[in-house]
């Protein structure tokens, strides 16, 4: 059951909730995280806020049958994977300039997690250096998907990514 309350570093909006009309640190907790019936479970890893609301409202666009799951840092990312074995997201997305552990080591951490290694982890990021790219490929990346300023452009790319998960 989601309620709103206490301050989490982890926070479940469904589609459709508009969470600009709520303080940002109200966010929704959820105790056993799992999978959303019938929904695509996609778990971001970015510390960035604000990119978390526009990743949110892109995929309120880009489809009804998207659940978003977030954490502010690779750490935490790492501690709520480990922490829950049935959580198994059908997909992640991993910002690599963050604190504390960046995207490239998280993503290492990712793929040592057995029941994990096999889901589509793609790095987000505004820059997208050929050798980064690489790096992130030989890691086990499924892609690259470079944070671009119009947030339709970003919708073209995850939209693309739905329809080849939905398939």
């Amino acid at each position: 059951m989601l309620s709103r309350g206490e301050i989490t570093d982890y926070k479940y909006i469904q589609p459709g909730f508009n969470c600009s009309i709520f303080n940002r640190a109200a966010y929704f907790k959820r105790e056993s995280l799992i999978h959303v019936p019938g929904k695509i479970t996609i778990f971001l890893i970015d510390d960035d806020l604000d990119d978390q609301e526009i990743f949110q409202f892109v995929m309120e666009d880009v489809s009804p049958d998207v659940a978003c799951v977030f954490a502010n840092d690779g750490i935490r990312a790492l501690d709520k994977l480990n922490s829950n074995e049935k959580f198994s997201p059908d997909l992640i997305i991993i910002d690599i300039n963050m604190p504390r552990m960046n995207g490239i080591q998280c993503l290492q951490e990712i793929k040592k997690i057995k029941r994990l290694k096999d889901i589509p982890a793609y790095m987000y990021s505004t820059s997208a250096e050929p050798e980064m790219v690489k790096q992130c490929e030989k890691l086990g990346a499924a892609g690259f998907i470079k944070k671009h300023a119009n947030t339709s452009d970003i919708k073209k790319e995850f939209e693309t990514l739905i329809v080849r998960l939905k398939a």
